[in-house]
């Protein structure tokens, strides 16, 4: 009984993690940060060539992105509302979702 109940609970959790936007930090699935607009947002991300932001329309504006190597971390100067959403590095091995922080 008590083996049941703790299996059911780990299957919920995976549930509700794999869920979540940007994999909810499952191991090279990515995980969830927050960012305000107009705010510089640090996304930390490994090492790439190239970084990804996935968006739904053809031409959508950003804000000035680029790559502290010191952090490790991708820079975001004045986000904005456009700009959250996934990042991923340009293979997409390594996947992180920016939501909008509204509090």
């Amino acid at each position: 009984m008590v083996r049941t109940c703790i299996l059911a609970i780990f299957s919920l959790l995976v549930i509700g993690t794999n869920s979540q936007p940007g994999g909810g930090g499952m191991p090279g699935g990515g995980g969830m940060m927050y960012g305000k607009v107009n705010a510089t947002v640090t996304i930390s991300l490994p090492v790439s060539a190239n970084y990804r932001r996935l968006v739904n329309k053809k031409k959508v504006p950003s804000g000035v992105t680029t790559y502290n190597k010191n952090k490790k971390a991708l820079i975001i100067k004045k986000m904005r509302l456009e700009d959250f959403g996934d990042y991923m590095t340009g293979n997409k091995k390594t996947k992180l979702f920016v939501m909008n922080q509204t509090w």
